[in-house]
């Protein structure tokens, strides 16, 4: 896949990130670097947003992982779908440090119009498994204000509501997502 930016919001860790990214960088354009003071992950999200021009967003957590198909897959639903589709997620696998499948999770297809099926139950599961049209997208940004009024870890799941009340869905029926789990993590 050529037609791809990559933004990478280093959000005040204190690892080797930044470097890394440097170094990918060397030999790929496409790659570009934000170092920001930790403002948490809505914040982060919301800078990558600002800072990229793409027809679809794909946000991706520092800790998770993608199949190597997975956009590929999500941009051919996309092409199937009806024109009002925002969102095509794909299903995951919970993964511990080792990338190792932990326990198997519920495979939903859930598409058309979901907002009521999605207020009962989370069905996407996590941030790293939707692709988002930009066009969908409009305005609306990651909340980053829940972490402090004691709601952390649930911008992604506010952005899919929200998403979901003018617009529709579609699924890849394939575990496309490493969605790491553990103590110490929000999923945690």
């Amino acid at each position: 896949m050529t037609d791809i930016e990559v933004v990478v919001v280093d959000d005040g860790s204190t690892d080797e990130t930044a470097a890394l990214v440097r170094a990918a960088q060397q030999g790929d354009a496409r790659i570009r670097l934000i170092e920001q003071a930790n403002a948490g992950v809505a914040a982060a999200r919301n800078r990558a947003i600002e800072a990229s021009d793409c027809a679809f967003l794909a946000p991706l957590d520092a800790d998770d992982l993608w199949h190597r198909d997975k956009l590929a897959c999500q941009l051919e639903r996309f092409a199937a779908a009806p024109r009002g589709t925002g969102l095509v997620y794909t299903w995951y696998h919970p993964v511990d440090a080792a990338s190792r499948i932990i326990e198997p999770v519920a495979t939903p297809v859930a598409e058309g119009f979901v907002l009521h099926r999605h207020l009962v139950w989370n069905f996407v599961g996590n941030g790293s498994a939707p692709l988002i049209r930009r066009k969908a997208l409009g305005d609306l940004r990651y909340e980053s204000d829940l972490a402090a009024r004691g709601a952390g870890g649930c911008e992604d799941y506010l952005l899919q509501l929200q998403l979901a009340l003018n617009w529709e869905f579609a699924c890849v029926p394939a575990h496309l997502v490493g969605y790491r789990q553990g103590e110490g993590r929000m999923s945690g």
